[in-house]
């Protein structure tokens, strides 16, 4: 049953301030204002890594300019990345419409859209020399520019004047699926992991991240479990940390030289715990529930105070909404919601409370697998198929750009050029 917001005044600027606080929590960021009542906040990332670190005589590596937005709006950005000077560009390579242009020695691209809270990957080939006469390390250099901010950025490869013996290349991570479904009663998951090497994947390691609201802190997300390296399985058993709401899991991957995937999108998946008789205390009041349904489905969420004391209620958001809810569930009416899903997407189903409380919520059906990929009939494949539906853009900020600044090698990309007459501050990772 959808209840209206009338009784719930707030509620018209509940969606904005969700974004907005889940926005902020970003691990590290820079803000730029006039003064600290009028703060600019960046989440836009940009990372860019090659297939492989060392190249020989006429090799070739694929070089990836990752663009991330883990804000609430879209970013258009343009892209010009320098070759160096030993490398040549394969022509026709660059995806995304990107131009070569031989004088400057530069591929560009114009005008490209990154939605909220996604990634979009810009590629091209480059080939080495015939004759590399000493080694060098060569540095690609790229510039992002979008309307707000320039960004600088850049990877390098090792050119050696014979072809490497040792395994030179990264293993990639294709997907990423907990479980069958989104919304959960157990923490015993299944993670169903696709990754590829030219040689072999060994190793991997498993991070967990998780909203968490501290009193008078706000909220940041968290490594609430971390794996550390363990032996590679395509199925492995996880057990989510114990809070509720919705969990983040990411997975790097290694192989027996060592070398270390990177941090994409497609390495991550959410899932929800919908702990029985959750209990909130010390007014740690709002505890986010995401579920991706596919277009057409009956919904029904029924939320239930179990304490004779305290008070609690239901919100639900529906994809690409930021402002009210969508539907509420008010204590002591706390009637079922249900709705047909409108909309292919992640749907947020929001706990609130302002005292001591316990409640029961249940969430049908379970959704998911994964905003991403279907999942496989049999085990996984390297077929898995990956769609252009975005993850948790309803929500706002996800660890995805966390996880990915902390890439090991690289540091955070942060803004070069302040936008006019601002001053630059900067600030913890909490927000207040």
């Amino acid at each position: 049953m959808t209840k209206s917001n009338k009784r719930y005044p707030w509620l018209s600027l509940f969606g904005l301030f969700l974004a907005l606080v889940l926005v902020m929590a970003q691990s590290q960021f820079v803000a730029m204002a006039e003064d600290l009542d009028d703060v600019v906040y960046d989440h836009f990332i940009t990372y860019k890594y090659a297939s492989q670190h060392t190249l020989g005589p006429q090799g070739s590596v694929t070089f990836t300019i990752l663009l991330y937005n883990s804000g609430t709006d879209t970013v258009t950005a343009d892209v010009v990345d320098t070759m160096p000077a030993e490398l040549t560009y394969v022509t026709g390579t660059a995806n995304n419409g990107g131009v070569y242009n031989g004088d400057d020695h530069q591929i560009s691209w114009t005008g490209i859209e990154i939605p909220s809270t996604t990634q979009v990957l810009l590629t091209f080939d480059a080939a080495a020399q015939a004759v590399i006469r000493d080694s060098v390390e060569v540095v690609n250099n790229v510039i992002v520019t979008t309307n707000q901010s320039v960004y600088d950025t850049e990877t390098c490869v090792l050119l050696l004047p014979t072809q490497p013996m040792d395994d030179v290349e990264f293993p990639v991570v294709d997907s990423v699926i907990i479980d069958e479904g989104d919304a959960l009663t157990s923490q015993e998951v299944t993670l169903y992991i696709n990754a590829k090497d030219n040689i072999g994947v060994e190793n991997m390691m498993i991070k967990e991240y998780q909203v968490i609201e501290k009193p008078n802190s706000g909220n940041t997300w968290d490594v609430v479990e971390s794996s550390e390296w363990v032996p590679f399985e395509e199925e492995y058993e996880w057990m989510l940390g114990d809070l509720p709401g919705v969990h983040f899991i990411g997975v790097w991957v290694a192989d027996a030289a060592g070398n270390i995937s990177h941090a994409t999108q497609e390495a991550f998946d959410f899932a929800s715990y919908l702990e029985q008789e959750t209990t909130i205390t010390n007014k740690i009041g709002m505890i986010p529930y995401a579920v991706y349904y596919d277009a057409g489905v009956d919904v029904d969420a029924d939320l239930t105070r179990i304490s004779a004391e305290g008070s609690v209620n239901l919100l639900v958001w529906y994809p690409e909404n930021y402002d009210a809810p969508d539907a509420v569930a008010i204590d002591p009416d706390l009637e079922p919601i249900t709705f047909n899903t409108p909309t292919a997407g992640t749907y947020l189903f929001m706990v609130d409370a302002q005292s001591d409380v316990t409640y029961n919520l249940s969430i049908s059906p379970v959704g998911g697998p994964s905003a991403w990929h279907k999942m496989p009939e049999a085990g996984v494949d390297e077929n898995v198929e990956v769609s252009s539906l975005f993850l948790l853009g309803e929500i706002g900020l996800d660890p995805i750009s966390q996880a990915i600044s902390d890439q090991p090698g690289n540091a955070p990309v942060i803004p070069l050029v302040p936008p006019p007459n601002m001053k630059k501050f900067y600030l913890p990772s909490v927000w207040r």
